[in-house]
C-alpha cells in the first residue's frame, strides 16, 4: 500500500505570499520527495505566518490533525520552517516516529533532528556575533550606520499608497527585466528549447511551461547542456552560481525551483 502524505507549506512575510515564490517552491520539493517514495498527496496546507507563537500557525495544525486522521505522514520541505529545537522536537513527538518527514532531512528521527537544529542555531549565533562586530568596526571607521536614511524613511513613509504600489511595481519590472537579459537566462532560453523542443515554440511567453520539468531524464539533460555550455563560455561567468558536483536532491531542489523562477520572471507573475 502507498505511504500517504500530507503537506504543510510556509512563508513568513506577505512579499513572499504575494509572489507565490516561496510556497511554489516548496511544493516542487515536497513533490519530488512523494515521487520519489511512490506515494500519494492527500491533502496540502499553506499559510503566511510572522508571529513567534507556533500556536499560530492554523494551517499547520489542520495539517497534523488531517494527517492523524488519514494516517498519513506529515511531509513539509524545509526543516527551517520552524525557528528552534523546541518548536520541531514539540511537533515531531505530537506526531509520532515515522509520521513526520523533513525534505532536507529525510531520514528524520529525534536525534537527527536535536542534531541538526542544535547546528544550525550554533550557527545563527556566530553570524550575529559576527555581524556585531563588524558594524562595531564601521561605527568606530566613522560609517554612518543608519540615521542618514531617516530622512529617506520618513519621505517613503509620507507617500500615498498608491504611489508606494508604483515604485514597488517599477521595482520588480527592473529586477524581472534584468533576470531576463542576464547571460545565465538567455543561455537557459537555448538549453530548454534544446531538452523541450516541443514545448517551446515561439516566444518564452507563450512556451507550454506545464510541459517543462526536471522528471525522468529531463534533469541529467538540462545539466549536461549547462556544463557543455559553461565549458564554452570564455568570460568564466555562465553559470558561476551552480555548484555541479553538489548531491542529487541538491541539484534537484535547486534546478525546480530556478525552473519556477524563470517561468514566473516570463510570464510576470507576482
Amino acid at each position: 500500500m502507498a505511504k500517504k502524505f500530507v503537506s504543510w507549506r510556509r512563508v513568513s512575510t506577505f512579499k513572499q505570499n504575494r509572489s507565490g515564490l516561496g510556497l511554489e517552491a516548496q511544493k516542487e520539493i515536497i513533490k519530488y520527495f512523494i515521487e520519489r517514495e511512490k506515494g500519494e498527496w492527500v491533502a496540502d496546507y499553506e499559510e503566511c505566518y510572522t508571529g513567534k507563537e507556533l500556536s499560530g500557525c492554523v494551517e499547520l495544525h489542520k495539517a497534523m490533525e488531517h494527517a492523524k486522521k488519514d494516517g498519513a505522514i506529515l511531509i513539509i520541505a524545509k526543516s527551517d520552517r520552524f525557528r528552534n529545537t523546541a518548536e520541531a522536537l514539540k511537533i515531531y513527538e505530537e506526531m509520532g516516529d515515522g509520521n513526520i518527514m523533513f525534505c532536507d532531512l529525510p531520514a528524520t528521527d529525534k536525534f537527527t533532528l536535536t542534531l541538526f537544529f542544535a547546528l544550525a542555531e550554533r550557527e545563527a549565533l556566530l553570524v550575529s556575533i559576527r555581524t556585531k562586530q563588524a558594524l562595531a568596526v564601521k561605527k568606530a571607521q566613522g560609517y554612518n550606520l543608519g540615521a542618514s536614511n531617516e530622512k529617506y524613511r520618513l519621505n517613503y513613509m509620507l507617500k500615498p499608497e498608491e504611489q508606494k504600489e508604483k515604485e514597488i511595481a517599477k521595482r520588480a519590472e527592473t529586477k524581472r527585466k534584468r533576470f531576463q537579459d542576464s547571460k545565465d537566462t538567455q543561455v537557459m532560453f537555448r538549453i530548454l528549447r534544446r531538452v523541450f523542443p516541443d514545448a517551446t515554440k515561439g516566444e518564452p511567453t507563450n512556451w507550454a511551461w506545464g510541459k517543462i520539468g526536471t522528471k525522468g531524464k529531463n534533469k541529467d539533460k538540462i545539466f549536461q547542456s549547462m556544463i557543455d555550455y559553461q565549458e564554452m563560455d570564455e568570460t568564466g561567468t555562465l553559470f558561476k552560481r551552480w555548484d555541479f558536483n553538489a548531491d542529487e536532491r541538491t541539484r534537484q531542489q535547486k534546478l525546480s525551483a530556478y525552473l519556477i523562477t524563470l517561468r514566473k520572471s516570463v510570464k510576470n507573475v507576482g
